[in-house]
């Protein structure tokens, strides 16, 4: 990477983090849950929220963009993107989004946005950006139900020890009541097995509304337990909903050899029970001998009053929201008996065994049942929420201050309600079409049969699209504020007038200044206009003798260039003459060395022409000596050569008379004799030849 490119790269960065670190304290809305967040923040927001790793990539775009790791500090193109995409995220992010519905939407329950980019609410309201992110995709399902529809919830003990003097019962489940899990036909309210709600859930609800039954929430400790189920409670109802729980610990003054506590840990079931109201005082008199029949000691708490320990419960059930909130309670792991401060996500909760555990959206799907159910459970949740999430959206009508429950933020956006499989939600009332209520407005269930057949993934797809998602369904609906958040709207509006009012008076008076300023101005205006006239006057003048001088110090630079110019070539001269005469000199003593080392050859010449000629004349002697001796050698081996032919024909003629072995002996001998003579006569006469 060229050292261009990295520059280039730090100065990016570095713009990206002056901007950033500008803007990281100002609130922003989030495109995916409407929540509205720190710039600073927004990251760690996505990472906890929506489960999007942001360490390599973006996310001001939701990590559409991603990089290698090692790419932010040496890719130009990334660094170039997070200044951008941070620049347009902060002009788009500022305000919230503002959802709709069209006037006919009887058949078509999808909330839709009104069209442009921006929406002005009123002429007061800063203008506020839509995003279709506000309501969920028909192929996006709430992970948790999802997740507890295809898991499900086994019973474990979770590392309890089982207490078998306890007696079974204390581990078993009631038996299915007729009372509530009967069906009562078409018109009865179905939800799926897998949701924990079933065929009871209606009849719970319809035999408390009814007003026939009282319901209460019981916490029968392990030591107390048997006579409890051993005693006769004639006209009670067991629900089904029930769970163990160890979330008392022992305390000072209670006997240690209670048989119930497991490492301090005091065990105790929670269930819920119902009855006519005519036999709720028999049942209040026989719990009193069962929850006093053996009481702790009274303890005193340090400056504080005179209490006894928690070793009973007995809570009678005030409202229908009462009784959704006591179920959902029995049927998930945490509890209150650790008390209300402890919110460690970490560990698993205070109840162990839960004998029919509710879906996450189980509050929800019983807010359904009654026509004021949800607009309940939202109040209860919001009357004490910050209004800075909403503050923007909140609009004021017949004198009461109410928000779209679109912009709350609720974890059922993506919820879908768990019906029986055959069932989806339709307007259209028939007879035999049970009825359900979605924020006060009445829906009925229609079934198809068809539905029975779809994989649960195609199911969910089907009912976000017929409008069963309590998000689509309502969030359109208004949610009123409560009193003190009525009147905290009412003091900001109060507030907010006066500073307008401040603003419209100062703007008055600086607009007064401001005049007073102009006038003064065009006062002034004739006197600089004269003093800059006579300024660019003086400014000419000055030019020109500028120009002049200039001119001057020209001609004098050329001068003195011209001098150093010849001064340079007289120097240059003298030193080539220099040069001249040290060659010169250098050539004539060459020449005297070449004449003596000529003296010298000559001399030498002459040496070598004497010793030429002795040499010869040695060398013609002797070789006429060797010639001598030549001749001589090559008389001989003729003469040996001529008696070994005598000897080869006698020998030849001994051969032919030859017929016994031993002559065959002797004729091997002589072969071997006559090649050795013939080898020798051949060496003879190669060196006579030479």
């Amino acid at each position: 990477m060229e050292s261009s490119d990295v520059s280039q790269i730090k100065r990016v960065m570095s713009s990206y983090n002056c901007q950033f670190f500008r803007h990281k304290a100002k609130l922003v809305y989030c495109r995916q849950c409407g929540v509205q967040v720190a710039v600073g923040h927004f990251a760690d927001h996505l990472r906890d929220d929506h489960a999007l790793n942001c360490a390599t990539a973006c996310p001001f775009c939701y990590a559409q963009f991603q990089w290698q790791r090692g790419e932010l500090s040496t890719n130009l193109s990334v660094a170039e993107h997070r200044k951008q995409c941070l620049k347009t995220f902060l002009k788009t992010h500022r305000k919230a989004p503002r959802i709709v519905l069209p006037s006919d939407h009887q058949h078509d329950t999808t909330p839709v946005y009104e069209g442009g980019e921006t929406l002005m609410a009123s002429p007061s309201r800063p203008e506020i950006h839509t995003y279709a992110e506000q309501i969920p995709d028909a192929n996006e399902f709430c992970p948790t139900c999802y997740d507890h529809h295809k898991n499900g919830v086994l019973q474990h003990m979770d590392g309890r020890t089982r207490h078998e003097e306890w007696g079974t019962s204390f581990y078993s489940p009631f038996p299915e009541d007729p009372l509530f899990f009967q069906d009562h036909g078409p018109n009865h309210v179905r939800f799926s097995e897998e949701s924990g709600l079933g065929l009871c859930a209606y009849n719970i609800f319809q035999c408390y509304l009814s007003g026939e039954y009282a319901f209460y929430h019981l916490m029968v400790r392990a030591h107390v337990w048997w006579d409890f189920m051993t005693r006769d409670w004639p006209g009670v109802h067991f629900l089904p909903y029930s769970t163990l729980c160890d979330g008392f610990h022992k305390e000072d003054g209670e006997d240690p050899e209670d048989e119930e506590r497991d490492e301090g840990r005091v065990h105790h079931r929670h269930l819920i029970v119902a009855m006519k109201r005519d036999d709720v005082a028999f049942f209040k008199q026989q719990w009193q001998q069962v929850a006093y029949r053996r009481r702790p000691p009274r303890t005193v708490d340090k400056g504080g009053p005179v209490r006894r320990q928690r070793n009973k419960l007995c809570v009678s059930v005030d409202d229908a929201n009462h009784l959704m909130y006591v179920l959902a309670y029995n049927s998930k792991p945490k509890g209150i008996c650790d008390g209300y401060g402890n919110k460690d996500e970490t560990t698993s909760g205070s109840h162990y065994w839960i004998f029919r555990e509710l879906s996450p959206c189980a509050k929800l799907s019983l807010a359904a049942l009654w026509e004021q159910g949800h607009a309940t459970l939202v109040s209860k949740r919001h009357r004490e929420s910050s209004l800075v999430n909403y503050f923007y959206h909140v609009e004021e009508v017949n004198n009461k201050w109410q928000v779209q429950l679109a912009y709350l933020a609720m974890k059922e956006k993506k919820c879908v309600l768990p019906f029986a499989k055959g069932f989806e939600l339709c307007d259209e009332w028939a007879a035999n079409r049970p009825t359900v209520y979605l924020y006060g407005r009445a829906k009925y269930l229609r079934y198809v049969p068809e539905l029975c057949k779809l994989r649960y993934d195609a199911w969910l797809r089907h009912q976000i699209q017929t409008g069963n998602n309590f998000w689509a369904c309502v969030g359109h609906e208004y949610y009123t504020l409560e009193h003190y958040q009525t009147r905290c709207m009412n003091v900001t509006k109060q507030v907010l007038e006066e500073v307008k009012i401040s603003f419209d008076r100062e703007e008055v008076r600086m607009l007064s200044v401001i005049g007073q300023l102009k006038r003064e101005v065009n006062n002034h205006s004739a006197a600089t206009e004269n003093v800059l006239r006579e300024l660019g006057t003086a400014q000419g003048d000055v030019r020109t003798t500028q120009s002049y001088l200039q001119a001057t110090q020209n001609d004098l630079r050329m001068t003195q260039s011209c001098l150093q110019t010849t001064q340079n070539d007289l120097k240059m001269t003298q030193s080539c003459l220099q040069t001249t005469q040290k060659e010169l000199t250098e050539a004539q003593t060459r020449i005297g060395q070449y004449q003596e080392q000529e003296k010298k050859w000559h001399l030498r010449i002459r040496q070598l022409e004497v010793e030429l000629k002795r040499v010869r004349e040695q060398c013609v002697v002797q070789l006429k000596e060797r010639l001598k001796v030549s001749e001589e050698r090559l008389r001989v081996a003729e003469e040996s050569n001529l008696e070994y032919r005598r000897t080869i024909q006698r020998l030849e003629a001994e051969l032919k008379n030859a017929s016994d072995a031993s002559y065959l002996n002797r004729i091997r001998q002589l072969e071997k004799a006559l090649q050795v003579m013939t080898q020798m006569y051949q060496d003879v006469s190669g060196q006579g030849t030479k």
